[in-house]
């Protein structure tokens, strides 16, 4: 059972804790990380209006936001251009299945 978490930011932590059964703490080695290079915060929402489709077919039952996806082609493509990283290093998590 997962009680010490030691990969996210308490930032990216804080937020998903909730969907945890039990108290899950941040590990020492999460804090005091550099900021990100190019990004005023380490965590962000975007906030858009546009909608999200579903694809045709009995097998398609998730939704699917191509503004999102293309928003984040784009974010990411920033991201390695400030030569912080590298493109394994970076993870998209996505709630949908469908747009994954």
């Amino acid at each position: 059972m997962l009680t010490v978490q030691h990969r996210m930011r308490p930032a990216i932590s804080l937020p998903v804790r909730q969907f945890y059964d039990q108290p899950i703490k941040d590990h020492k080695s999460v804090f005091g990380r550099e900021s990100v290079i190019g990004l005023k915060k380490n965590i962000f929402f975007i906030n858009h209006s546009m909608p999200e489709d579903r694809p045709r077919g009995a097998a398609y039952t998730s939704k699917v936001n191509k503004f999102e996806t293309r928003y984040l082609v784009n974010f990411t493509k920033y991201l390695i251009k400030q030569r912080q990283f590298k493109p394994e290093q970076i993870t998209i998590l996505s709630m949908y299945l469908g747009q994954m």
